[in-house]
């Protein structure tokens, strides 16, 4: 996401004091089978085991393509801009036997990078150079570093913002630890094809569902208006039982990202977010201190009807999955895989145009996978927010810019793209190599 040489679309980068220009929109082209979806689920998959805390995973997953990988460490790590700083966390993970091998936390510096804390896990070791004054707070945090040192199964930051208590965490010199956690677990959303059962806290006020359907009719849906209906959990006789589960198991998992990030209750002191289920647009209000709620359900008008969720088309379902990249106020990166899936070409582009123009005015990033070639438009994408992807004969996966090639402004870039200039296209083997000869037969 740091901007190339092009010149082109400037009111789009975001550039800080020290001149780091940085993109607000990525997007990844690529066949089918050349590692587009692995790179977005290597940012779930690190963001979900630090949620989790225990990294433990089946022995065999590992990239199986070569053996020799079955021994070999995986990295992964998020260089993060927090206020006016620069910030590199990551970890080492030994993927074939589910153990964590190290741990990381740098300050960058135009100079270089500064540790400010190291773990080594085979070693038992752990490195603070955090400068704390208070003795008591350093005997705390050298409490806390020492009962997981040698643990492979515990990651660190997680284990320090969940054991020590909100003021302890929030002590100037170690709130970073609390930042890094929170941004990585509250400012990525993931958006898989499959995805319906996540939530969000951003579409939970009555004010927005009219600016939802605003979004939804200007994309030609046919929606003009919607309707709430509200009900208990077990009154709500149209809620399947798969849906009940859903709701139950939402909260739970809200009420536990509370204990990290307390300004998700509302002004009522309630948990309230959206999920949107293969039946439902589910909005559910949860007091935090007890086990009642409410669930709501919009119902979408067309013409004089009104149909729910479950009659809506694929398409208008898979919007929805993107009302909130377009209305959030929240610094926040998303991560679409498939995004042009059950969408029709002229919808797509009007969808990245829409987020071109409100990012503008936000400090928001969006990185998209996607076969649409006809975003391979120079009018409407810079190069360097124009990505391929390629295996090689191994199965290993290259990423590379368009930028790499500095082409003119005029080239039909989706053209050369299909004639495989820059690789990323399908290569195939023909299935009937005398099929010209039956038909004539």
């Amino acid at each position: 996401m740091i901007a190339g040489q092009t010149r082109s679309k400037q009111e789009r980068v975001f550039k800080d004091k020290d001149n780091l220009k940085l993109l607000k929109f990525g997007s990844v082209f690529g066949s089918n089978a050349s590692g587009k979806s692995n790179l977005i689920k290597a940012v779930y998959f690190a963001q979900f085991v630090l949620r989790q805390g225990e990294f433990k995973v089946p022995a065999n997953n590992y990239f199986k393509l070569k053996e020799e990988n079955k021994n070999k460490p995986s990295y992964f790590e998020f260089e993060i801009k927090r206020g006016n700083k620069y910030y590199a966390y990551g970890f080492e993970l030994m993927l074939s036997q589910g153990q964590l091998l190290s741990e990381w936390l740098y300050e960058i510096k135009k100079d270089a990078s500064h540790p400010i804390f190291k773990r080594d896990i085979g070693n038992k070791k752990i490195d603070n150079f955090l400068n704390i004054s208070s003795r008591l707070l350093k005997n705390k945090f050298s409490v806390y570093s020492d009962d997981i040192k040698d643990n492979p199964n515990v990651f660190f930051l997680k284990d320090i913002n969940s054991k020590g208590n909100s003021i302890f965490i929030q002590k100037s010199e170690i709130l970073i630890f609390k930042e890094i956690y929170d941004w990585i677990c509250n400012s990525i959303n993931i958006i898989l094809p499959s995805t319906v059962s996540e939530f969000n806290y951003i579409l939970n006020k009555e004010s927005n569902y009219e600016r939802i359907c605003e979004i939804i009719t200007a994309f030609g849906t046919g929606i003009s208006n919607y309707e709430i209906k509200e009900s208990s959990l077990d009154e709500y006789d149209n809620l399947s039982f798969q849906d009940k589960a859903l709701v139950l198991n939402l909260i739970a998992n809200a009420k536990r990202d509370l204990q990290n990030n307390p300004s998700l209750k509302d002004k009522n002191g309630n948990i309230a977010f959206t999920s949107r289920s293969a039946d439902n647009f589910l909005v559910i209000e949860c007091p935090t201190d007890s086990d009642k709620m409410s669930v709501k359900t919009l119902h979408f008008k067309h013409g004089s009807q009104y149909l729910n969720f479950e009659e809506e088309s694929d398409g208008t379902k898979r919007l929805f999955d993107f009302i909130e990249i377009l209305i959030s106020s929240e610094d926040k990166i998303y991560f679409v895989d498939e995004l042009d899936r059950s969408l029709h070409p002229q919808l797509t582009r009007k969808f990245i145009e829409t987020f071109l123009s409100i990012s503008k005015t936000k400090n928001t990033q969006l990185v998209i996978t996607t076969h649409e070639s006809r975003l391979l438009d120079l009018d409407l994408l810079r190069r360097d927010e124009i990505w391929f992807i390629d295996k090689d004969n191994s199965g290993a996966t290259s990423l590379y810019s368009l930028d790499e090639y500095n082409e003119r402004f005029d080239k039909k870039i989706d053209k050369a793209y299909l004639e495989g200039r820059y690789g990323g296209v399908p290569a195939f083997n023909l299935i009937y190599p005398n099929i010209g000869e039956v038909y004539e037969d």
